[in-house]
């Protein structure tokens, strides 16, 4: 207010005020004066301060302030200056987030969109862009051992929660904020000496792909069988590759950097050299070990597996997550029908 009553004060009167008798000049005045007896760096401080408000101090060339800036004018435009970068800085960081989000989506079939949540695994995917740093989701692959779920499912006696969609039961334990699921891997194999079962899991396996899961087929091998009492032979039957192909495609993705967090469900410990190394290899990748329903977790599994990374599967979360009675591809086509067998209780 002074500085202003004293510039007003000399533009009326059309002559510059003297730096001897200005308020400025009696204001430094009586800040020097008051520094005798202090310590150095308390001057050093209150000559800073009036250095910063624009006030001219001994010694240094004393003369009237002209018509120009006042420092002070200087100082709040260099603040604005600051300002100003500060949101071009977080406009090309927006920018960068959103290059590579767009980055990682994969166009197929005649440049249509992935959509894997998609009931026949293809839609056009729309975007809402706000004006707010897009974060990079994680990305979740689930590997599913089929023969271990579906003995558990088996053992509740309820036929129709076998009808489960493994895609909408990997979701379950998404989290929405920071994961997203981005495939689904099925590992079985059919009994070809049980032509009903075979109808069954065919009928299965077609519904899975309609909704986007990825099924890795193994085999049975033929074994010779012999009572150990009675010395009566017959030929069993024995699962082969289903876990070599699990433990592959565990390896196989965290090496090509298809995932960042793996669900794995299942109880068998025989993946458990397969995880193990996926972890000492790729440390920065998460696993989740997934229980089948009544079952408990595998030691060998948990002693690899943080313990906040485990869950379970509930049997509402099967019923939650059936699949429909008649699946259609993207033509519209019928390509699975839910079995007589495994239709839900009236």
């Amino acid at each position: 207010r002074r500085r202003s009553a004293a510039n007003s004060d000399s533009r009326t009167s059309g002559r510059a005020v003297p730096a001897s008798k200005s308020p400025q000049a009696q204001t430094v005045a009586g800040r020097c004066a008051n520094l005798a007896d202090r310590p150095a760096s308390a001057k050093a401080r209150v000559l800073r301060s009036l250095r910063r408000r624009g006030f001219t101090l001994p010694g240094r060339a004393s003369q009237a302030r002209g018509p120009g800036p006042r420092p002070r004018d200087n100082y709040e435009k260099l603040c604005r200056r600051n300002h100003y970068g500060q949101m071009l800085t977080n406009s090309i960081n927006y920018l960068s987030l959103l290059t590579e989000s767009i980055q990682r989506i994969t166009f197929v079939r005649s440049s249509r969109l992935a959509c894997p949540g998609g009931p026949h695994g293809f839609r056009l995917v729309g975007f809402l862009l706000f004006w707010r740093p897009i974060m990079p989701s994680e990305r979740v692959v689930c590997f599913v051992d089929g023969f271990n779920l579906y003995h558990s499912i088996d053992d509740l006696s309820r036929p129709h929660l076998k009808w489960v969609d493994l895609w909408s039961l990997s979701e379950v334990f998404i989290r929405p904020k920071t994961q997203q699921l981005v495939r689904v891997y099925y590992f079985t194999a059919y009994a070809l000496w049980m032509p009903d079962k075979v109808r069954r899991h065919r009928a299965y396996i077609a519904a899975l792909r309609a909704r986007g899961v990825i099924p890795i087929l193994a085999k049975f091998k033929n074994k010779d069988r012999k009572c150990p009492k009675c010395s009566h032979r017959w030929i069993g039957h024995e699962e082969k590759e289903t876990d070599v192909n699990l433990a592959l495609a565990m390896l196989n993705g965290a090496y090509r950097n298809e995932y960042d967090h793996a669900f794995l469900i299942t109880r068998d410990s025989d993946i458990t050299p397969a995880l193990r190394l996926v972890r000492e290899t790729f440390p920065r990748k998460g696993i989740t070990a997934i229980a089948p329903p009544r079952r408990g977790h595998s030691n060998e599994l948990l002693a690899i597996v943080p313990p906040l990374e485990k869950a379970k599967i509930q049997e509402v979360h099967l019923e939650r997550c059936l699949l429909p009675a008649v699946l259609q591809d993207a033509g519209g086509n019928i390509v699975a029908r839910r079995p007589a067998e495994y239709d839900p209780p009236v």
